[in-house]
């Protein structure tokens, strides 16, 4: 499915707007839809502390005719009176309920703003690439190690590198024949930035994971998975950065293990790892 709504759209426009524009982005995402409906272009820019015209400039660059086209767009999405899960977790009025919708939403946003093609496109590169490493620093770093670590498990070569120092020294040494998958929520990350920049000119390919489909990043990929960036959840109790990058990792694991080789290949690791576990652990040596 692939229909990205007007906020996943400014979403994945961020990285390109001028920090005055960026402003009004993020009281866009971040704000209830009936307060954006309910608001004039003077009101808008002074909550955002631009311009009428910074305004205007901002509805033309996402291709919309006018203020009044994008406060209906943006008005349009309450998706909690329409969808059951999320109904189900208003109900609830809990934090359990709370997260739930959370979780919800941002799924379900990030799915929107998949196409299958690029799902596809990285399926091929890692499957026909004898050589993977992954970067990523930070939580980015973690997912980075969540990925690899199931690589691995299916029988590929993957190799996780979050030092920021060493990716640099690996991307001078990549060849054509290798694969890099750069984690970014942010898409800005400036160490995994330089890194894959070196890789490029070394020809090899490039995945990325982002939620800034148009940042500096993304562009340089050869396949880009998004996600929902939850930094325009709105409420900073929801922490979890990694949650729509983990859901596509999720995604394309299942697409991989579609393949019998390496189903047979995880199975065979998970039950040497299980075996592992079950042995007790070795006695202490007697003090002498």
């Amino acid at each position: 499915m692939f229909n990205v709504n007007i906020k996943e759209n400014i979403q994945a426009r961020y990285a390109t707007f001028s920090d005055q524009e960026k402003r009004i982005a993020t009281f866009l995402l971040m704000k209830e839809s009936q307060r954006i409906a309910n608001i004039s272009v003077a009101q808008l820019s002074k909550a955002t502390n631009t311009t009428p015209a910074v305004v205007i400039r901002f509805v033309s660059k996402l291709g919309l005719s006018s203020f009044t086209e994008l406060k209906l767009k943006v008005s349009s999405q309450t998706e909690a009176s329409t969808d059951p899960v999320l109904q189900k977790a208003v109900q609830k009025n809990s934090i359990q309920g709370e997260v739930e919708d959370y979780y919800a939403s941002l799924v379900k946003s990030t799915e929107r703003m998949t196409a299958d093609a690029d799902l596809k496109r990285a399926l091929k590169l890692i499957l026909k690439t004898p050589r993977i490493y992954l970067y990523g620093v930070g939580s980015s770093g973690l997912t980075a190690a969540e990925f690899g670590q199931r690589l691995l498990q299916m029988g590929l070569s993957a190799s996780v590198i979050s030092d920021t120092h060493m990716m640099l020294a690996n991307s001078l040494v990549l060849r054509k024949t290798d694969l890099v998958i750069g984690i970014s929520v942010s898409g800005e990350t400036q160490e995994v930035w330089n890194a894959l920049q070196i890789a490029k000119k070394n020809q090899a390919k490039i995945i990325v994971f982002t939620g800034s489909s148009n940042s500096g990043i993304a562009q340089l990929a050869d396949a880009r998975i998004d996600g929902y960036n939850s930094r325009f959840v709105g409420d900073a109790r929801f922490v979890n950065s990694q949650l729509a990058i983990l859901y596509q990792i999720d995604v394309l694991s299942a697409m991989l293990l579609e393949d019998a080789e390496l189903r047979k290949k995880m199975s065979r690791a998970n039950a040497v790892i299980a075996k592992s576990l079950a042995q007790p652990a070795p006695a202490d040596e007697p003090d002498v």
